[in-house]
């Protein structure tokens, strides 16, 4: 139920005592301080090694505790919504940021859902917004697929948990949710967009 360690027990197929990520944070012992846990703190090879090991490509748009991404040259990554920054998250993929904004797509690591909407208008904003936010990470996909002859891509679409976690009356199918019909309809558009978005 913690991303940072569901995420590397993902990415390695093992538990939290191998992979080694416990929390979002971690003890720096002897400093005292509390640090936020990072991809290059997962104790095991992960699927990416793997897949890299074999000479083939890896491209990964927006999965957790993915940054920073690796050095390899045969790996394509942008960071998650765990990245400190949005230049750290296009790290592993410096060209991304600059094509994707001339192209007029707006990538970004802001969380739509951070509340349920208090009315109608801030339903359809985030509703736009989560639209977007998934035709961004597939704008993505497909510059690095129009680049990388990949074995693996991963494409993670973070905006429809928050979404999920806020909305969840209004997205489920039985019973039929007690919210206005308006409201149900506009919620699920975020949903269709997805299904459009990933085909």
């Amino acid at each position: 139920a913690v991303p940072p360690v569901a995420w590397p027990a993902f990415q390695t197929g093992c538990d939290p005592h191998v992979h080694g990520i416990w929390d979002y944070r971690y003890l720096v012992h002897g400093g005292g301080q509390l640090r936020m846990n990072r991809a290059d703190r997962i104790a095991v090879p992960t699927l990416f090694d793997a897949v890299l090991e074999n000479d083939s490509r890896v491209v990964s748009i927006h999965l957790p505790m993915t940054s920073p991404a690796p050095t390899h040259p045969q790996a394509t990554v942008i960071g998650g919504i765990d990245s400190p920054s949005l230049r750290d998250a296009f790290r592993g993929f410096p060209t991304a940021q600059q094509e994707l904004s001339r192209a007029g797509v707006a990538y970004d690591l802001s969380i739509v859902w951070k509340r349920r909407p208090r009315d109608f208008a801030e339903l359809d904003r985030g509703v736009e917004k989560t639209a977007a936010n998934f035709r961004a990470r597939v704008a993505a996909a497909q510059l690095a697929d129009q680049q990388a002859d990949w074995r693996l891509m991963i494409v993670q679409f973070q905006t429809l948990d928050a979404l999920q976690h806020r909305l969840w009356d209004l997205l489920r199918v039985a019973p039929e949710p007690v919210a206005p019909p308006a409201w149900v309809r506009r919620a699920r558009e975020a949903i269709t967009a997805l299904d459009a978005c990933v085909g």
